[in-house]
């Protein structure tokens, strides 16, 4: 009897131990992770659930951005081009890449559009400007428009 009791807690301890050991993995994003895109072609946001590197889950939404483009009639590409915003995995720190937080500097854009209360011809001019410089790559020139847009305020106003 106690020899199948020292048996269990033994063999408890060693899957608790594999457990364990296997832990620091679950920070890695290939093992699960919550992967952001942009289209740099519309605006739009794309989320993508993967496990061990395979999507289980697409979610594409429309951006604040976006709408607004469809709005003033720009002309869209109809090709997806998605860049990478930022990956989350299960636990640790997000990564983020070269497109990090363009989706905020690009609803930033528009919020301040609405507060400058922008003609709708000015909105199209600025807007097309800065789907060029998401285009294009151009993350520092996005948020200098952003500056610029935001300089027409009495107070100052930085994107994120």
């Amino acid at each position: 009897m106690k020899r199948r009791v020292i048996c269990r807690v033994a063999g408890g301890i060693v899957i608790l131990v594999l457990l364990l050991g296997t832990l620091p993995l679950l920070a890695h994003p290939w093992v699960f992770s919550i992967r952001t895109a942009i289209d740099v072609n519309s605006g739009d946001i794309m989320r993508r659930t993967c496990v061990f590197g395979v999507p289980i889950r697409e979610n594409t939404q429309a951006t604040a951005f976006s709408h607004e483009l469809r709005r003033v009639r720009a002309d869209l590409s109809a090709v997806r081009d998605w860049k990478r915003v930022n990956a989350k995995p299960l636990i640790g720190r997000p990564i983020s890449y070269r497109y990090s937080g363009v989706p905020d500097t690009c609803d930033f854009l528009v919020r301040l559009l609405d507060v400058t209360e922008s003609a709708d011809e000015d909105r199209c001019r600025i807007l097309k400007e800065a789907l060029v410089a998401l285009q294009s790559g151009e993350v520092r020139r996005l948020k200098s428009l952003a500056e610029t847009v935001g300089s027409k305020l009495e107070v100052p106003v930085t994107p994120y």
